[in-house]
């Protein structure tokens, strides 16, 4: 691989490992932020459906103060006049006020007038479940004073309520309560889009009774607890609309149902597209970096280089060794030509030297009297001389670079290879005989003398071993021993005669012994 390809490619895996090292940082933090932002505003949203629900609730306690102290209704609770119902109790009068229920209950908790109206202004029957609702909450239609007023909401069978119940009384307020007036309505759709059209929101209610059947809202109710009426769950990243939960409470604090609000997630959406805007501006950035990045590297930097490159694979190519690189410039690739040049010429000087150095060693090698050879770490032959080369019959081409190996005894090579470790072990030198192979093919015992050699950091580098030709003596060594072994054999043949004549003695004189014992008994 070329030096631009790999300038390239390494800049551009690292700007791409940044590229999304940095990028998942940001998108970590930045939508982190977002989340935070898209929940406060989720917080926002439901405090603000809460809100108006309440001042829907204190809306209907505004209605009833002005139909609870004023002196028609106060006339009414005590004369029941037919005048007040025709007058005050139309359908169409219900609708204007936003109510389905009116009820009018004197001290003595009985009802003097009830009226209910379906949604669609259409009279119903009166809900049951209220007037049971009144009996046992007592408070609604006990007043400790004439501005006596409640208003909430209230769960009945038949489902639930936003009332208010004040006391009745004369317009200036100066008379004893005289009975109790009440204002209904139930929760239902145009409460809801009542509250979606004040807060522009999506809101939905799901009563208390079918929580259960919703998986969404029966989640909420359980996170839900006294001290917290809102949830807010953890969104899908692909979501589209943000969500919020909060607790509708009556009036003796239980949960009467949940309001589920809605909105478009623009936060988040503005944040994720914020963060795809400034990765493809990185990304860009990152591209025009490499280009630029890469063109000043390649006028400033891998031309020259190249050009370097070159000038010392020209020089490396001359035989002679002589070369000089030619560099133009005043910057740091000029000055490491310069320093190249003269590591080349000290180069030259020393190639030369050791040239000279090799030649008058080889010289002198040729001239002396013993084999001469030098082998590496792997015992193959780096210099052999004439003498060692006439020996043994082959010409230096042949040898050179090849083990001593085809030319030694095969009973010897084993133990020679033995006796190498054990001095390169010891770091000292080694004296071994071994039969070597002349020219003829016949072998002969040499007395070789191998030296170890180490470089300066201690690594073994190889042998230096001089070798002479020792046949004659060991041949004479070899007669002598045989004379010696001969005498020995005598010698054992003599020792044993003599041991064998003094047995024959013993065994005369014992005889000798017998003879005379023999004699004197016969006598």
């Amino acid at each position: 691989m070329g030096l631009r390809s790999k300038v390239f490619l390494y800049i551009g895996g690292i700007l791409i490992v940044l590229f999304f090292v940095v990028y998942n940082v940001l998108s970590y933090l930045l939508i982190n932020d977002f989340l935070a932002l898209e929940k406060k505003e989720t917080e926002q949203n439901l405090l603000r459906v809460n809100d108006a629900l309440q001042a829907k609730i204190d809306e209907l306690g505004v209605k009833i103060s002005d139909w609870g102290q004023w002196d028609d209704t106060f006339v009414f609770v005590q004369d029941r006049n037919q005048e007040w119902i025709d007058s005050n109790t139309q359908n169409e009068g219900l609708e204007i006020l936003s109510i389905n229920i009116l009820m009018v209950v004197d001290n003595e908790k009985q009802i003097v007038f009830k009226k209910y109206i379906d949604a669609s202004g259409e009279d119903r029957d009166f809900p049951k479940g209220l007037e049971e609702y009144l009996v046992s909450h007592p408070e609604f239609l006990t007043h400790a004073d004439s501005a006596s007023e409640q208003h909430g909401v209230i769960t009945v069978p038949e489902g639930q309520l936003v009332l208010a119940a004040r006391a009745i009384t004369s317009s200036d307020g100066g008379e004893a309560p005289a009975g109790t007036i009440i204002f209904a309505y139930f929760i239902g759709e145009s409460l809801i889009e009542h509250l979606s059209n004040v807060t522009h929101l999506q809101v939905f209610y799901t009563p208390y009774e079918k929580i259960r059947e919703k998986k969404d809202e029966a989640q909420a109710l359980s996170v839900m607890t006294d001290n917290s009426t809102a949830f807010i769950p953890t969104l899908e990243e692909n979501a589209s609309s943000a969500v919020g939960y909060t607790l509708v409470s009556t009036l003796d604090n239980s949960p009467a149902g949940i309001l589920r609000v809605e909105f478009p997630r623009e936060i988040f959406m503005r944040g994720q597209n914020s963060l795809q805007l400034f990765s493809y501006v990185m990304l860009f950035l990152s591209i025009l970096f490499i280009f630029v990045v890469i063109s000043l590297l390649e006028i400033l930097v891998i031309r020259r280089i190249i050009r370097l490159s070159k000038e010392v694979e020209k020089v490396g190519a001359d035989q002679k060794r002589g070369g000089q690189v030619s560099l133009s410039g005043n910057d740091e690739f000029s000055r490491l030509a310069k320093k190249i040049n003269e590591m080349l010429q000290m180069l030259h000087e020393l190639e030369t030297k050791r040239v000279e150095s090799e030649k008058k060693f080889e010289n002198i090698a040729d001239s002396a009297p013993v084999m001469i050879v030098v082998m590496d770490k792997d015992a193959n032959v780096r210099y052999i001389n004439k003498l060692f080369l006439e020996y043994i019959g082959k010409t230096r081409e042949e040898q050179i670079g090849a083990p001593l190996d085809a030319s030694i005894h095969p009973e010897d090579l084993r133990m020679l290879k033995k006796g190498f470790g054990e001095s390169l072990q010891t770091k000292q030198p080694m004296n071994v005989e071994f039969r070597i192979k002349d020219a003829s093919g016949v072998y002969h015992w040499t007395l070789s003398r191998a030296i170890p050699n180490f470089d300066e950091e201690g690594n073994f580098s190889g042998f230096v071993a001089s070798s002479v030709d020792i046949t004659e003596r060991r041949e004479l060594e070899d007669k002598r021993q045989e004379s010696f072994d001969e005498i020995e054999r005598m010698n054992k043949i003599m020792v044993s005669r003599e041991l064998k004549m003094i047995e024959l003695k013993k065994e005369i004189e014992h005889l000798r012994g017998q003879s005379a014992s023999l004699a004197s008994k016969e006598e």
